[in-house]
């Protein structure tokens, strides 16, 4: 992708609304408005950042196509670093991709899935990880989310990485120094010291590392399954967090047949969550088709949301959903919520018979009738979910899976050193252990990142970004 050429693209998205927007970026930029800009100024020494109004021209056919705003950024103090202009335009479908048109036709081509950003990034306007953030702004769909994409955007994980590769440099430097004085037998660092040294930066990655699952939560969602035996109030409790009458809520045991999905922001977080067929043993070909999803369903979630009928108590049925539910955790780690729900209909002894390890998981009193308990619900899931460490307007979280794998090699390779040392091999071999976790630190920001793993992250983003 040469980025000699000038290019152009739509960067709001297609339909009828107030205005649109072509962006236009390259060295050739002002070249190109010349030939499609028609007004009472010239813009040729106007300064950046300054907006002109005049007529957008097709220069292929010579034919006015519409009035806009034409905004110049000029290079490098621009998003990309080079020459910009952004042509605001009436927001029609038709009228929108006739005026890139006469972009296209002036002397541009058009620009592929996250080529501007891309170009930012090799102008070095942007490290890789905080174009990365860029992509996940755009996609945020919660407050908590988008200040997460934010932090990366505005440097914090950059930061982070560079105090890393910082210490991990001091530390190569005196390795090999030392390597040079070898025959000298002159002894810069103890092995202690470098034993303490990268114990310290792989501890910091280990503790960043940790961060990934909440971090996934705020970036992807949390998929919450809601299982229990059938008629104890599952679409009850879906169509109370919905607000709406989303599921179909009968007495008749069974009534849900297949999974019910829907998407809600409870304070900040996505949560993606999934009604089920009630679990148990059963000889109906349908009703058996809805409890292999609800199984389906039940080992993906990160959260599962065990519902009881309090005002039955604990039965059979229950104790086949918890051997379940038991038998999914073991393989995904996914967390537990029990909830016992009709607690509207409960009965001073409606506790007698639950067995004690469910008393000991502290059952959450619920009506999804009435709505009772709903608030200890909510903050519940979010206690269960991020655990009592709560989120810090300044924290630092991983939230993509590149930088993870990267920052785990780095681990690795600071293992291996500590190895090396241990075992009294020559420090040639711990050099090399910290040059690969420099390396693969330097991914993470985009510093020794192959062009096939840059094409990979922009070709994920939407065209005209």
């Amino acid at each position: 992708m040469g980025t000699s050429e000038t290019i152009a693209a739509i960067s709001t998205p297609l339909g009828t609304g107030g205005i649109s927007v072509i962006r236009i970026s390259g060295e050739k930029t002002l070249d190109i408005l010349k030939k499609i800009f028609k007004g009472r100024n010239s813009f040729e020494k106007a300064s950046s950042h300054t907006a002109h109004f005049g007529t957008i021209i097709d220069p292929k056919s010579g034919n006015a196509v519409d009035q806009g705003v034409f905004t110049i950024f000029r290079g490098p103090n621009s998003y990309t670093g080079e020459d910009i202009v952004e042509i605001s335009c009436h927001g029609g479908t038709f009228v929108t991709k006739m005026v890139l048109q006469a972009a296209l036709h002036a002397g541009a081509r058009l620009a592929e899935p996250g080529e501007f950003t891309k170009r930012a990034f090799l102008n070095g306007k942007l490290d890789l990880s905080q174009a990365e953030a860029v992509a996940d702004i755009i996609k945020a769909r919660t407050e908590k989310s988008l200040l997460a994409s934010f932090r990366q955007l505005s440097g914090k994980l950059l930061k982070t990485v560079k105090s890393f590769q910082k210490e991990l440099i001091e530390l190569l430097g005196l390795l090999e120094i030392e390597l040079d004085f070898s025959e000298e037998r002159i002894e810069f660092i103890s092995q202690e010291e470098i034993l303490t040294r990268i114990d310290s930066v792989k501890k910091k990655l280990e503790q960043l590392i940790s961060s990934y699952n909440k971090g996934r939560f705020l970036r992807d969602g949390v998929k919450m399954t809601i299982v229990g035996r059938p008629n104890v109030g599952k679409s009850s409790l879906l169509n109370r967090l919905v607000g709406s009458e989303r599921a179909i809520v009968d007495s008749t045991p069974g009534t849900t047949r297949d999974a019910l999905e829907v998407q809600l922001d409870i304070d900040g977080v996505l949560f993606r969550i999934i009604d089920t067929a009630g679990l148990r043993k059963t000889k109906n070909r349908i009703e058996a088709k809805g409890v292999e999803i609800a199984q389906f369903y039940l080992n993906e979630a990160d959260l599962i949301i065990f519902l009881f009928d309090g005002s039955a108590g604990w039965t059979k049925e229950d104790a086949f959903v918890w051997e379940k539910i038991l038998t999914a955790t073991q393989k995904s780690g996914s967390v537990v919520l029990v909830v016992k729900n009709k607690i509207d209909l409960l009965k001073k002894d409606g506790e007698a018979n639950l067995p004690a390890f469910v008393r000991e998981l502290l059952p959450i009193p619920l009506s999804a009738k009435t709505g009772a308990g709903m608030d200890t619900f909510y903050k519940s899931i979010q206690d269960h979910i991020f655990s009592d460490d709560r989120l810090n307007k300044n924290d630092v979280i991983l939230s993509n899976v590149r930088h993870v794998e990267a920052m785990e090699i780095a681990v690795s390779a600071l293992c291996s050193a500590q190895k090396s040392i241990q075992s009294g091999m020559s420090q040639e071999f711990t050099s090399l252990d910290v040059r690969e976790a420099l390396d693969a630190l330097g991914e993470i920001v985009g510093e020794t990142s192959s062009e096939d793993v840059l094409n990979y992250i922009f070709e994920s983003f939407c065209i005209g970004k």
